[in-house]
């Protein structure tokens, strides 16, 4: 289904063309998901569910817009109670304020309710179709092998489905809005502004100019918001990129290079000691033991309390992997280690084992001494 999106994303020209195209297979999609209202349940399929949320959100929107021209109404109503020192019309206009704010309360509590709904099941939908699209086929491992796309793909998908859902369904609402607001209140303006004059050429008469400044300053300020804000969208994104490339707690300058060297060169990496400066696929270019090893080297540098090792030496031989360990025990003294292995050897380096038979339900707590580094 991915290439079908792209297919369509590439095909589209213009920027609602290309939303359009991303955001049609979930208001189209042909799922069955089961609906339950107290006691009766039906199967429906998730566009007839997600377009029934659509038209209950808009209903009640402009049902807003609606109480919102009656509120404007009744404060002019209200206040001529006042100044006419009118009681029975100043209680009669309190209870319609009453009356009418309770109802807008309900709209907008609920229409906010459905809108959080409809967000998540459409990320729920379009994170399981990305997902099940990047996983299959061993797309991830051809993405990795062709550097094709983007980084850290997984972290990508959950995030930019999100930004996706919310945004759109807030942007499109909030300006559907917004119109109905506009349409409506235009009246109003233009009977309240009156005239204005103009004085150049003998002078000009500008009839319901509040409304042209209304308009004139949404103009002005969508524009400024434009120019303003393109320039973030690459700085936004590479935000997001090195958020998701962020793993030790310690900045990058805190060890030197010297140090590092040092440290890979005790972990039996040395042809990697010149080569701190390069950028590489290196998941593609290192042996899984090498990998490991500089997994290790990594510990040692930043120098954790508590480390946790999960088959952390499985493609390590056996006098590798005992050099790590007192490597980790000369140079981190005051560190916890919890390894998970089924290597025996790497079992006799520890203090303490926790030995866990799931078929017979047994555990076996027994205790090692770790031999002293030679």
């Amino acid at each position: 289904m991915i290439d079908v999106f792209l297919t369509r994303v590439l095909n589209a020209r213009s920027f609602l063309a290309k939303l359009w195209a991303l955001s049609r297979p979930y208001w189209s999609a042909e799922d069955r998901q089961t609906v339950r209202l107290g006691p009766w349940s039906a199967q429906l399929k998730e566009r007839w569910i997600a377009r029934g949320m659509l038209a209950a959100i808009i209903g009640l929107s402009v049902f807003s817009v609606y109480v919102t021209k009656l509120l404007n109404d009744w404060n002019a109503r209200f206040f001529n109670a006042l100044q006419g020192k009118n009681e029975a019309a100043f209680w009669h206009e309190l209870l319609y304020w009453i009356v009418i704010v309770a109802f807008y309360i309900v709209a907008t509590v609920y229409r906010a309710w459905l809108l959080q709904f409809l967000t998540i099941r459409w990320r729920q939908w379009l994170s399981q179709v990305y997902f099940r699209d990047w996983l299959a086929d061993r797309t991830y491992y051809r993405m990795e092998l062709n550097k094709h796309g983007t980084d850290n793909p997984e972290q990508r998908i959950e995030q930019d489905c999100a930004s996706f859902v919310t945004q759109t369904l807030s942007l499109t609402l909030n300006l559907l809005t917004q119109v109905m607001t506009i349409v409506t209140f235009v009246a109003v303006l233009w009977q309240l502004s009156g005239s204005f004059t103009v004085p150049i050429f003998g002078g000009i008469a500008v009839p319901g100019y509040m409304m042209w400044v209304a308009v004139i300053y949404a103009l002005l300020g969508s524009a400024l918001t434009y120019f303003i804000g393109r320039p973030l969208v690459p700085t936004y994104f590479l935000l997001e990129r090195y958020g998701a490339d962020f793993r030790y707690p310690q900045p990058a300058d805190a060890v030197d290079d010297a140090t590092c060297r040092e440290v890979l060169e005790a972990c039996a990496l040395p042809q990697l000691a010149q080569r701190l400066a390069d950028e590489a696929n290196w998941s593609m270019l290192l042996s899984g033991g090498e990998q490991q090893r500089v997994a290790f080297a990594r510990a040692l540098l930043v120098r954790p309390d508590w480390l946790f090792l999960d088959e952390a030496t499985s493609a390590l031989d056996e006098p590798t992997e005992t050099h790590m360990y007192r490597l980790l025990r000369e140079r981190l003294p005051g560190v916890t280690v919890i390894s998970i292995t089924h290597k025996p050897a790497v079992v006799k380096l520890h203090e303490r084992r926790l030995e866990i038979d799931t078929l017979k339900h047994v555990v076996d707590i027994g205790q090692l001494l770790l031999a002293p580094a030679q």
